[in-house]
């Protein structure tokens, strides 16, 4: 008997992500990747700051952690000359890095996560056919073995990449165009003398090579100085062409040795006007590809899945309305266009070729660097912690940004705490924020919207009481789970002069913000979701 609610096509982080958290949430789902295994090319390879977040909250951090190596700050070199050190150490996470993970490494790792949360990658299968009704989707499968599959889901998740058979079978356009450069990259041992801890972008003229250190000895190389346009016969580059390349863009001698893959590749970008239609949704490069620039492909897919799985739970669970979908595609459709306009911007600012331009844009980069704001600005965009979804449906006024890091402490032992801990899970999180000054009444008011929201939704959101003292307050009864910030820095960050409260979605983004805290109105919020 078929039990399954999500099919998801596509077993690369987009989709593994997806399947892990609808498994974590309950949702029976099923997971389909036409290519036999996965590939040994690394493919993808920074992990940003906001996706380790995201894979703390679904409980992986630790394999991803171990197996990658942190890169914690970026630098621009011209011609040889450093213009540019941006430090990523002073961002607001628990994860000031970039981690450098080949894709194929933290596939693997995904997809055991998906096996201890009882979901198996079937591949070999792809989709070969799909129509929908107002209640189900109908699909066609088809096997290696040229068996055929009819399954019947709730919905439909497309992460089957830039060449998407689901976006296809929906009829939508990709809309958007190659650019002209061909590119290498490619995986290669060799021995340098600079930090590996650090990433490089270094440019000669009108090109570019990046390195970027997987470990002690092995480095991705990235580079467009060869010649070819896009269109024209390609070429398989050699270590040698690497090698070459190296002693003309680099600072320092690298000497290279045994390639453990090497390519050519072309930079699109392209996305669909949509990336939901009815009971079908779309996912990382299935909806949007864009340059490489700045490493947001993967954590931008992956970001997909992390947004859209927890909505997809409550509605398959009959406990949020199905408008609450709508929001996937208002959040991550702006997303996706803002990447795309960023790696645009940032992929013509390194291939400029007028000699006066590049000229201006080593003096800017070199001026504004040396600005404090600037780089928490561009460290912070890199790690994708500015994200917000402000501007959609789902958000209360004065929301819509990530929760941000915090430390508090145990009320029951005084041990210290991550908010982030706190938060973590499948569910809303309200905190209660006792305000730095505070008054009995305060507290009373707190506590009966906190009484009033454990009767009404128990199940769907965990209450935390955030108290700006040494002690919890004698007139406090509330039995929720209480924590201390008794240097009220929790309280700080979240600019809570009085009492006040925060409404936590399960991916981490505030959705609702009360000052002068109201039953009534959060209430009617809470009503436009789960009633």
């Amino acid at each position: 008997m078929n039990n399954t609610e999500v099919l998801i096509v596509g077993a690369g982080p987009s989709g593994l992500v997806m399947a892990a958290e609808l498994a974590r949430h309950g949702v029976c789902c099923r997971i389909i990747e036409k290519n036999a295994a996965i590939s040994s090319q690394s493919k993808a390879l920074g992990i940003h700051a906001r996706s380790l977040e995201m894979f703390a909250d679904m409980g992986m951090i630790e394999p991803v952690l171990a197996h990658g190596n942190k890169i914690h700050s970026l630098n621009i070199y011209s011609n040889r000359k450093q213009i540019v050190h941006v430090d990523l150490q002073h961002l607001a996470t628990p994860y000031p890095f970039v981690l450098a993970l080949p894709q194929n490494n933290t596939e693997e790792i995904l997809q055991a996560h998906c096996e201890k949360l009882g979901v198996s990658v079937e591949h070999q299968t792809e989709i070969a056919d799909l129509a929908q009704t107002a209640d189900h989707v109908q699909v066609t499968l088809r096997k290696a073995n040229g068996e055929s599959e009819q399954l019947t889901v709730q919905y439909v998740v497309g992460c089957d990449g830039a060449h998407s058979k689901v976006r296809e079978l929906l009829q939508l356009k990709f809309i958007g165009n190659p650019y002209s450069e061909v590119w290498l990259n490619g995986d290669i041992y060799g021995e340098w003398d600079y930090p590996t801890d650090q990433a490089y972008a270094c440019y000669r003229g009108k090109g570019i090579m990046a390195v970027f250190p997987i470990n002690k000895n092995r480095f991705r190389l990235i580079t467009n100085h060869y010649h070819r346009r896009h269109g024209e016969q390609p070429h398989t580059p050699t270590v040698v062409d690497f090698q070459t390349i190296a002693n003309i863009y680099l600072p320092t001698p690298m000497k290279l040795g045994e390639a453990l893959w090497l390519n050519e590749f072309s930079i699109h970008f392209r996305s669909v006007k949509t990336n939901r239609v009815e009971r079908v949704m779309l996912a990382g490069d299935a909806a949007h590809i864009h340059s490489p620039a700045g490493g947001q492909g993967m954590n931008t897919g992956m970001q997909d899945a992390y947004n859209l799985a927890w909505k997809l739970a409550l509605v398959c669970r009959n406990q949020a309305k199905t408008k609450l979908l709508h929001s996937y595609q208002q959040e991550r459709m702006a997303v996706a266009k803002d990447v795309i306009v960023l790696t645009n911007r940032l992929t013509r600012l390194m291939t400029m070729s007028n000699p006066l331009f590049c000229k201006f844009r080593d003096w800017f980069l070199l001026t504004i660097s040396k600005l404090p704001a600037m780089q928490q600005r561009f460290a912070k965009s890199m790690a994708e912690l500015d994200i917000s979804y402000r501007q959609s449906d789902l958000t209360a006024e004065h929301a819509g940004g990530r929760a941000p890091a915090a430390q508090l402490k145990l009320f029951t032992s005084g041990e210290p705490i991550s908010l982030f801990n706190i938060i973590a899970g499948t569910t809303f999180s309200l905190l209660l924020f006792s305000g730095v000054k505070h008054s009995a009444a305060d507290l009373e008011t707190l506590t009966n919207i906190a009484e009033a929201v454990q009767a009404r939704y128990g199940e769907q959101i965990k209450l935390h009481w955030i108290i700006s003292t040494q002690q919890k307050p004698t007139k406090l009864q509330s039995t929720n789970e209480i924590y201390l910030d008794p240097k009220q820095q929790c309280h700080q960050i979240y600019k809570a002069d009085t009492a006040c409260l925060y409404l936590i979605r399960p991916d981490g983004y505030i959705s609702y913000h009360a000052k002068s805290p109201q039953w009534s109105a959060l209430q009617a919020y809470l009503q436009s979701i789960f009633e």
